[in-house]
């Protein structure tokens, strides 16, 4: 029914106080057409965090995946509908995509995690938001709404190919950093639209060479290419995704 490298159903945080780098940001849960779901893992608690953010893979049957896709669609993602704005500042925005005959459809919502005290919000506003918000749930805890047995083992993904979302370094005096050569094509790569980004894609042996660099550096390394120091947000590549342009539109 679907390709295997195929995403059928994503959530991902989008906005908040991330702005205009959160193109770079690994989506929450993403279900490809064999089963395999691929989620942001917890984050070290430490500062600067690692260069490479946690990203497992597991897998779910597929009789799982259609439950799961039946539960988007009664969810009715990728339908119009008012989910009011709830006043709270610098919220995130919960962004679905489905899989349709159609091919994907999206659906975004305002503060879903931030807004349970409905301020704000008409009731007509707060039925809209249970589809997606329990939906929500699910896709973050497919054993409880499964079955243990029901998900795989997690491991860590590793992806064949890695974009870096780059801009000139800045130094941070009270925390200093140590330079690393940049392995992967020259940074900082075309510029992103109207942001101070750009961004480069690294793929065989550059991204295998991008791997082992960045197991030895953080978010705020210095990486050194054409003479110059770039801050890197390294961003493993989907298995839907190909380049820069997958990631930012």
């Amino acid at each position: 029914m679907f390709g295997a490298d195929e995403l059928v159903l994503q959530l991902a945080f989008v906005g908040g106080f991330r702005g205009d780098a959160d193109f770079g940001d690994v989506p929450a849960v993403s279900v490809y057409g064999d089963g395999r779901v691929i989620t942001l893992g917890p984050q070290i608690e430490i500062y600067p965090p690692p260069a490479l953010p946690n990203v497992q893979v597991a897998t779910i049957k597929q009789a799982d995946l259609q439950r799961l896709l039946d539960r988007a669609r009664a969810a009715r993602i990728g339908e119009e509908r008012d989910f009011g704005q709830p006043g709270i500042a610098d919220a995130t925005t919960a962004r679905f995509r489905l899989r349709t005959s159609e091919g994907l459809v999206q659906t975004e919502v305002y503060a879903l995690t931030e807004s349970g005290d409905a301020s704000g919000l008409t009731e007509e506003q707060q039925a809209n938001r249970r589809g997606p918000a329990q939906l929500m749930q699910t896709m973050q805890d497919l054993r409880k709404t499964f079955g243990a047995d029901a998900v795989g083992p997690e491991r860590p993904y590793q992806a064949k190919a890695v974009a870096a979302v780059a801009r000139e370094w800045t130094a941070d005096p009270q925390m200093p950093q140590k330079e690393i050569a940049w392995p992967g094509p020259d940074l900082p790569g075309p510029r992103i639209s109207d942001t101070p980004w750009g961004c480069v894609t690294a793929t065989g042996t550059q991204a295998e060479a991008i791997y082992a660099a960045a197991a030895q550096a953080n978010t705020l390394t210095p990486w050194v290419s054409g003479g110059k120091r770039w801050f890197a947000q390294l961003r493993p590549l989907l298995p839907d995704e190909v380049n820069c342009m997958s990631i930012t539109g």
